[in-house]
């Protein structure tokens, strides 16, 4: 969790870039920054963060930004975000896809793979980063939706805009004791969308994932049940077992894996919410369907680096 920013540049000040490029260095995995206008940068920014989700709002004059994420080293890698387009226009492009994202259109990408975001006039725009971790999305799924322009004014995207601009009115709450619920419910919208969105898609692979995220919705509503195994979720979703193993076998994990670490990232989400510092770590591994405490300490220090305990010590204010 970093303070809240607020910063206002223009061609009038001096070192505009370098303060520019160490400001963004600090809130995002290495970029690189071409301004177009002859009087340089113009920008004015505004960012604030929780442990889980990171909220920049950003207006500036036209420039170019460039990801390159074999350049650098570190956990830069483990990053999505995603933009909604408040005014002016710009063209964002990930993989084999380049979207123009016009005011109101959401769009989605990675930081492990490189991307251009180009804007040739001024621009505002809202910027959500947040871990993959959080997401309850594997990355070959994800990997689908890269650069798709979404449109924010109807459905789901409504929503998630609208939730979007009235956390950017309420930035400070980012860095509160209800930030932890706050960034919670925007993954959960997000997830939902990204759900709607293939569902709609026409494409084989698109219809197959809309499956997939079908079931990983009914995972994430069951994971304090001690029994999800593949075979109860393969009935409770009309699948064969068989169907079940095929649907999770592009996105690199398992279904009892995919289970395990959801229920681990939830149980450390909820062991850094300042709500709940007053329940057991016990209490908590159980409510997310872990039935032996001994266990779930190990595949937690496993999967984190850490115990459960020192990962609370951590990461609660003091």
């Amino acid at each position: 969790m970093t303070s809240p920013i607020a910063l206002e540049l223009g061609p009038g000040q001096q070192d505009v870039m370098p303060r520019f490029r160490s400001i963004i260095d600090g809130l995002f995995p290495p970029l690189r920054i071409t301004p177009f206008a002859r009087e340089g940068l113009r920008v004015r920014l505004r960012s604030a963060s929780s442990r889980e989700l990171q909220l920049t709002h950003l207006s500036a004059n036209s420039h170019l930004v460039e990801r390159r994420p074999g350049l650098h080293r570190g956990h830069e890698h483990a990053f999505y975000k995603i933009t909604l387009q408040l005014s002016g226009s710009a063209t964002m492009s990930q993989g084999n896809r380049e979207s123009t994202l016009d005011p109101g259109t959401i769009t989605l990408y990675d930081t492990a793979r490189a991307y251009d975001l180009r804007a040739d006039e001024d621009f505002s725009f809202l910027v959500a980063m947040f871990p993959k971790r959080t997401l309850a999305l594997p990355d070959g799924v994800a990997g689908d939706l890269a650069a798709l322009p979404i449109r924010g004014d109807t459905g789901v995207g409504a929503v998630l805009a609208s939730y979007l601009r009235t956390m950017n009115d309420n930035l400070p709450l980012l860095h509160s004791q209800a930030a932890a619920g706050l960034s919670r419910t925007f993954l959960d919208l997000l997830s939902t969308l990204i759900g709607e969105v293939l569902e709609v898609d026409a494409d084989g692979r698109a219809a197959r994932t809309a499956v997939l995220m079908r079931v990983l919705s009914y995972i994430d509503d069951h994971l304090g049940d001690p029994g999800l195994d593949p075979a109860a979720i393969a009935a409770a979703n009309y699948l064969s077992v068989r169907h079940l193993y095929n649907l999770f076998s592009a996105t690199g994990t398992t279904v009892a894996q995919w289970v395990k670490q959801r229920r681990l990232d939830r149980a450390r989400g909820d062991l850094a919410d300042p709500l709940r510092a007053a329940e057991t770590v016990a209490a908590i591994s159980e409510r997310w369907g872990f039935e032996d405490a001994g266990y779930f300490s190990r595949v937690f220090k496993q999967s984190f680096g850490q115990t459960p305990g020192e990962w609370r010590r951590t990461a609660l204010p003091r």
